[in-house]
């Protein structure tokens, strides 16, 4: 299992978004986060607010 609860994205495609909604993915698209965050970094998704939150070792950061 890789643990992935959801996608954050600069953009995704429709395609993507339709096939992620029907295994329950939830699908993000959020410009500029690939300049926000680096490879190896867990995000939190906050669904509810439409954000997201970078994570350090589990905890709120």
């Amino acid at each position: 299992m890789l643990g992935i609860r959801a996608v954050f994205a600069e953009s995704v495609n429709g395609l993507f978004l339709r096939n992620a909604v029907n295994v329950g993915l939830p699908a993000v698209a959020v410009p500029g986060i690939t300049s926000a965050v680096t490879e190896g970094q867990t995000l939190e998704a906050d669904l509810d607010e439409g954000g997201w939150v970078r994570t350090e070792e589990g905890g709120r950061r």
